[in-house]
């Protein structure tokens, strides 16, 4: 409310200036070109440095350090374009496309990489004072540069996420193969506790599914990737790939998920697992953090999901602040993202997240679940694997399309594979990717 007070407030001074200089013009006639320089220097202060973020990542720091920032900088606003989670990816597709960019924008590293020529599009901000200090600069180094003020020090954990006190009321332990996993779900369902949130309206979920459980097929398989991505083999001839979107289907028919799992969105998955409605859903140790800080009495654990033997936690991407080189004022936006990249700024925004921060100045205490997880798994040698959106040549998105049109009874798994190997085709061929040329 604040920040749209002062933009009223802009706009009518702006108005009554209007006003004014029309009544003057014959004493601006008269005055000549210092009149007309003073007018260029005033036009000068006013910037605007628009940041494009979705909707889940934006946080209460992200508000905070604009209006910070801004009562440091007069004439500066921050006008953060706020986009449902749903409609991030398109929109922000077809703004680079038709170079009608914003300064910033807040998204996956990784992923933004599949998509686009970083050294085409991003600034390299490897020249900027912040980079030296960061914990992972040599990680976000792309082609010898470095297009990202991330705000993680290490990706993220994607596990099947749980009610701890859920899972105490009815005796169940951490299941460790498939089968022992089927009969948690079948001892919730019986007691009326809806074993597994999917929260298809935000279809981003969905795909948290499959950028975990693809690479756990691949755990292992010599060259498995590197194949994939050059056209030497195809992802509708690994059966792995089928055997487990047969799980998420199995899942469904035996009504281990919500009956709305089409219509319920992500929040509403939150409220049902904070609130015991439901046990668990397969998520990123982010989804932990927003629940607690929504619901403080809920305690929440994690474990690799058991779709097949020894399975693993996937690892997350770096995620943070990207400057688009065709951006109107790309200095300013770059003067906002050192004002960030403060350890003292960068702590707020980690504390938001209760990520493990960049930058070793930042002093966050770790939350219980990320002790435990590096407790229980990092600690005892269990290391996760990359996620599909970081091993995968191509962006993940049109498979995760797939898979909820399978879900709803659109297709099957081998469909489901076979356009995936068509559009990943596409993709490759259209980025001229090594083996796709």
């Amino acid at each position: 409310m604040k920040r749209n007070m002062k933009r009223l407030l802009a706009l009518t001074l702006s108005m009554m200036l209007m006003i004014l200089s029309a009544s003057c013009g014959a004493s601006d006639a008269q005055s000549g070109q210092s009149g007309s320089d003073s007018s260029a220097e005033e036009a000068k202060k006013d910037v605007s440095i628009s940041i494009m973020i979705n909707q889940t990542w934006n946080k209460p720091s992200m508000e905070a350090l604009a209006e910070e920032y801004e009562a440091q900088n007069p004439g500066v606003t921050i006008d953060y374009q706020v986009i449902p989670d749903n409609e991030f990816g398109q929109l922000l597709k077809s703004k680079i496309a038709s170079k009608e960019v914003p300064e910033i924008v807040m998204d996956n590293y990784q992923s933004l990489a599949k998509s686009v020529s970083m050294a085409d599009t991003f600034v390299d901000m490897k020249d900027r004072e912040w980079y030296p200090k960061l914990i992972n600069k040599d990680q976000i180094l792309l082609d010898g540069g470095a297009y990202v003020l991330p705000i993680n020090g290490s990706g993220d954990p994607f596990g099947m996420i749980y009610n701890t006190d859920v899972y105490e009321q009815y005796g169940i332990e951490i299941p460790t193969t498939y089968e022992e996993f089927l009969a948690a779900c079948e001892t919730l369902k019986s007691n009326g506790v809806t074993p597994i949130v999917l929260t298809g309206k935000d279809d981003w979920t969905i795909g948290m599914w499959t950028v975990t459980m693809f690479p756990n097929v691949m755990y292992g398989v010599e060259n498995g990737w590197d194949d994939l991505n050059t056209g030497k083999m195809k992802f509708s001839e690994v059966q792995g790939f089928k055997d487990a979107l047969d799980v998420l289907n199995e899942l469904v028919a035996k009504g281990y998920v919500n009956d709305d799992f089409l219509a319920c969105t992500y929040d509403m998955g939150q409220q049902m697992i904070s609130e015991g409605q439901a046990a668990m859903t397969l998520q990123g140790s982010w989804f932990i953090n927003e629940c607690t800080s929504k619901y403080p009495d809920a305690k929440f654990s994690m474990y690799p999901f058991p779709f097949k033997e020894d399975p693993k936690f996937a690892s997350g991407q770096y995620s943070g602040f990207h400057v688009f080189k065709d951006s109107k004022n790309v200095e300013e936006a770059l003067k906002f993202i050192d004002f960030v990249a403060q350890p003292e700024n960068m702590t707020k925004i980690c504390a938001d997240w209760n990520y493990i921060p960049p930058f070793t100045e930042c002093t966050n205490e770790l939350p219980y679940w990320i002790e435990e997880y590096m407790a229980n798994y990092m600690e005892k040698g269990e290391m996760p694997i990359e996620e599909m959106a970081i091993t995968c040549a191509v962006e993940c998105g049109y498979l995760t399309t797939l898979t909820i049109d399978m879900l709803a009874g659109g297709q099957t798994s081998e469909e489901v594979l076979q356009n995936w190997d068509a559009k990943f085709a596409e993709l490759a061929t259209s980025r001229k990717l090594p083996g796709w040329e």
